[in-house]
């Protein structure tokens, strides 16, 4: 199913100086427009002291390989880059996800703990990270007013639907025995990933509230859906890789 776009946009609110905008209202098909990376994260604060937590600053730097592409992907589905009170990556997920967590805690360093509602969560403290993060889509307040994803080919591009898919996305196997995929988001992303899937969804993208929703319900779609995502190596979580494993 395809999505039409359109161009107009709507400011929502300033981070650091810069305009974040939101289409949710006149155009929730389209990304918003770049932003000035640099002047959003301003110069960082030295105080001489050395880093509690080490970090891999250097893990989103261009060009990305499978496996980075695959965290960039599952990074922009489900993490957050904020600059208040410091600049960090943070990422949460539930308990039964901690292990897909400690791998990328392995990755790109950070410190682990517990949220208040018993989520695993990592946070890693770098301006650095952060603008790589930034060039390549993952900005603040994205749930809202998300920039467009990276330009990625190849194998690189598939772990990075893939890394959007376990992040967002949901394979689920009915009553009858059928397998059945869905994406839920940001409409612009939403329409986006059908778009670089190419796999025609059942029905058009729903919309509620401000996010949106695609379904593969027929089986054929579905398992098409899982051979592409699923069918070529590199990182996954755990949990959708066991039901994908008996389709490919």
């Amino acid at each position: 199913m395809r999505c039409p776009r359109t161009h107009h946009v709507r400011w929502l609110c300033l981070f650091g100086g810069i305009r974040i905008v939101d289409n949710s209202h006149t155009n929730p098909l389209a990304f918003s427009p770049p932003l000035d990376i640099d002047g959003l994260f301003p110069p960082e604060r030295r105080t001489g002291q050395p880093r509690k937590n080490w970090v891999r600053e250097d893990f989103f730097e261009e060009p990305l390989d499978v496996e980075r592409a695959y965290w960039l992907g599952f990074i922009y589905a489900d993490g957050s880059v904020v600059f208040k009170p410091r600049w960090a990556l943070r990422v949460h997920l539930a308990a039964k996800d901690e292990s897909h967590l400690s791998t990328l805690h392995a990755r790109i360093g950070g410190r682990l703990s517990w949220t208040k509602s018993r989520l695993r969560s990592l946070m890693a403290c770098s301006r650095k990270l952060c603008l790589s993060l930034g060039r390549l889509g993952v900005v603040p307040r994205k749930t809202y007013a998300p920039c467009a994803p990276p330009n990625l080919v190849g194998q690189e591009q598939r772990a990075f639907l893939r890394g959007l898919f376990d992040g967002n996305g949901c394979l689920h196997v009915s009553k009858r025995g059928y397998l059945q995929a869905a994406y839920c988001g940001h409409p612009a992303t939403v329409c986006w990933i059908v778009e670089q899937l190419g796999i025609d969804t059942n029905g058009k993208p729903r919309q509620r509230g401000g996010a949106a929703y695609a379904q593969w319900t027929s089986e054929g779609r579905a398992i098409a859906l899982v051979q592409l995502l699923y069918g070529a190596p590199g990182p996954r979580l755990e949990r959708k890789a066991l039901i994908a494993q008996r389709y490919l």
